[in-house]
C-alpha cells in the first residue's frame, strides 16, 4: 500500500472516531426534518411535551391565545425538539437549544407494577448516546386534522410501545407508554415549527 493511500485511510479512521458515527448508525438531515413542539389539543389550552432535568418528560398545559403564542414557548419552556433521524429509520429526540437532553425509553416498577415512559437523560457525551436503543424512537405519520400533520411516537427499545397523553408512577404529569396492536391506534401529537430563530445546541450533531 502506497504511503499515501495509508494517509488517507488513517485520516478517514480518525475522523469518524472524532464524530462518533459508525456507517450503521450515520444521522441523516433531511429537509423536510420534524422540529418543533409537539403537543395536543386541550382546549382553550394546548398541552405540550417539556423537557426536564428530572429524568421524565413532562405534559405542560399552556393557555395559547392572542397574546401567548406557540412561538412564544421555546422562550420559557424545554419544549422546542428535533429529531435525528438514523440510516436504521429511527430517531434521536434532543431539545434543539440545548446541548445534552435526550429523550430515553425508561422502566419502573412502582408498587409491584411495571410500566414504561419517557424519560429525560442529561447526558454530556454523544457517544453514549448513539447506538444505544433506549435512545432511539420511531415518528410516524398517521393522518391529517386541517392543515397539521399527525403523529405518534413508538419507542424503539419496546417496539409496539407508543406515547400516550396519560402520566405514569412516577408523576401524573408524565408520559405513559402504552402497548398498542396498530401504530393508528396511539394517542396521537401535532407538531409546530416555531418562527424564531434558534441556534442549535450541540456542534457535534451540526457538524455531522
Amino acid at each position: 500500500m502506497r504511503p499515501q493511500q495509508k494517509l488517507i485511510i488513517a485520516g478517514i479512521f480518525i475522523l469518524s472516531v472524532f464524530l462518533g458515527c459508525s456507517d450503521n448508525d450515520d444521522i441523516k438531515f433531511t429537509d423536510n426534518d420534524i422540529r418543533g413542539i409537539f403537543y395536543y389539543d386541550d382546549d382553550p389550552n394546548k398541552t405540550i411535551l417539556e423537557a426536564t432535568s428530572a429524568l421524565t418528560l413532562f405534559r405542560k398545559s399552556v393557555l395559547i391565545d392572542n397574546d401567548y403564542t406557540l412561538d412564544d414557548l421555546p422562550e420559557d419552556f424545554l419544549s422546542y425538539f428535533k429529531l435525528y433521524l438514523t440510516a436504521d429509520g429511527s430517531s434521536y429526540i434532543k431539545i434543539f437549544t440545548e446541548s445534552t437532553y435526550w429523550l430515553y425509553t425508561g422502566r419502573d416498577a412502582t408498587f409491584g407494577a411495571e410500566y414504561w415512559f419517557a424519560g429525560v437523560e442529561d447526558s454530556d457525551d454523544w457517544s453514549d448516546v448513539q447506538g444505544d436503543d433506549v435512545y432511539k424512537f420511531k415518528i410516524h405519520k398517521v393522518g391529517t386534522d386541517g392543515s397539521q400533520d399527525l403523529y405518534v411516537i413508538e419507542s424503539g427499545l419496546k417496539p409496539g410501545y407508543y406515547f400516550t397523553h396519560f402520566g405514569h408512577g412516577l408523576t401524573a404529569k408524565g408520559v405513559k407508554l402504552d402497548e398498542f396492536a396498530k401504530k393508528e391506534d396511539a394517542p396521537k401529537f401535532k407538531v409546530h415549527r416555531p418562527s424564531g430563530n434558534y441556534t442549535e445546541g450541540d456542534f457535534r450533531l451540526s457538524s455531522l
